[in-house]
């Protein structure tokens, strides 16, 4: 969960305090507390709000369909913290390998890394 978590913050990053914090906590396997869970849903609920107005709003504007795509990754990468917290391990890292995955038109990277992970190579 950390490594597609970390993907997602290089492939999409997020430049918040509460993020920067849960990371740390991944870091050192423990878990978020209810104040950052809630926190992480409040910027990811930002987030989305912010990447469908862009699109409602980027027509043909690239430069809107751009900065819709950049928070669209921001708001998965934040998805991908958050999922990593399910108390199921698999759904966790299935979910945060998942959204991870859309942070970037190019997973292959990601999905060897989670794979060699897995197999414990």
């Amino acid at each position: 969960m950390l490594l597609a978590c970390q993907f997602a913050m290089n492939a999409a990053p997020v430049n918040n305090a509460v993020v920067t914090r849960a990371l740390s906590a991944l870091e050192h396997d423990q878990r978020f507390t209810g104040e950052q869970i809630a926190e992480l849903n409040r910027l990811l609920q930002e987030l989305d709000e912010r990447y469908f107005d862009l699109q409602d709003q980027a027509d043909d504007d690239a430069e809107k369909q751009i900065e819709a795509l950049h928070c669209f990754g921001q708001a998965r990468a934040v998805s991908a913290l958050l999922f990593s917290q399910d108390p199921d391990p698999v759904v966790a890292s299935m979910e945060a390998v998942y959204e991870a995955s859309t942070t970037t038109d190019n997973s292959v990277d990601l999905f060897d890394a989670a794979i060699q992970q897995l197999s414990g190579q």
